[in-house]
C-alpha cells in the first residue's frame, strides 16, 4: 500500500501537470481526483472527478470515480445514480457502501452492503463486508439466569445509519 508521502508526492506532482496541460485534459482531471480521495482528500477529489466527467462524462471510469467521491462526502442517493450509470444497482450500492466505509466506517457502509443484497443475494462481495460487521465482536454473556444475550438489530433506531432510498 502506498505510503501518505508517496501518495501527497504523487498528488502534488498530478496537480503540476493539471496546471500545466490543457485544461480541457479530462484524464488528468480524474487521475487527480483519483489521488485525492486516495490521500484522504475527498472534497478536492471530488472537484478533479466532477471537472473530468464534465469534460468527457462518456467514459465509465471517470463517473465511477466521480461515484465514490460524492459517497466519501456524503452525498450517497448522487454517488449511487452516477454508480448505477456504470454498473448493475447492486454493484453501485455495494460501491457506495464501500466508499462509505472508508470515509466514515464500516457500521456506516451496512445499509449499502445490505442495499446490495437485496438487489442481488448473491453478491459476494456484499457478503463478505457484512460478515465484517461481526468479526471480533464477542458475543455478550448472559450473566443473570434469564438473561439474553443483547441484540444489534434492537439498537435505538436514532443511532443506526439510515437506509438508502430507491430511486424513483
Amino acid at each position: 500500500m502506498p505510503t501518505v508521502q508517496r501518495l501527497d508526492e504523487a498528488v502534488s506532482e498530478c496537480q503540476r501537470a493539471t496546471g500545466s496541460l490543457d485544461e480541457g485534459d479530462a484524464a488528468a482531471w480524474n487521475n487527480l481526483g483519483f489521488l485525492l480521495l486516495a490521500a484522504d482528500r475527498p472534497a478536492e477529489g471530488l472537484e478533479a472527478a466532477q471537472k473530468a466527467v464534465q469534460l468527457d462524462a462518456s467514459q465509465p471510469r471517470y463517473r465511477n470515480n466521480l461515484g465514490m467521491a460524492l459517497a466519501a462526502v456524503g452525498r450517497e442517493q448522487q454517488a449511487y445514480k452516477a454508480l448505477q450509470s456504470t454498473m448493475s444497482r447492486a454493484d453501485a450500492a455495494y460501491m457506495v457502501g464501500l466508499s462509505i466505509e472508508r470515509y466514515h466506517g464500516l457500521d456506516a457502509a451496512r445499509p449499502w452492503y445490505e442495499k446490495a443484497l437485496d438487489l442481488d443475494p448473491n453478491h459476494a462481495q456484499a457478503k463478505d463486508s457484512l460478515a465484517a460487521l461481526t468479526v471480533g465482536v464477542p458475543a455478550a454473556v448472559p450473566t443473570a439466569p434469564n438473561a439474553t444475550a443483547p441484540n444489534p438489530q434492537e439498537a435505538d433506531p436514532g443511532e443506526r445509519p439510515a437506509p438508502p432510498q430507491e430511486d424513483p
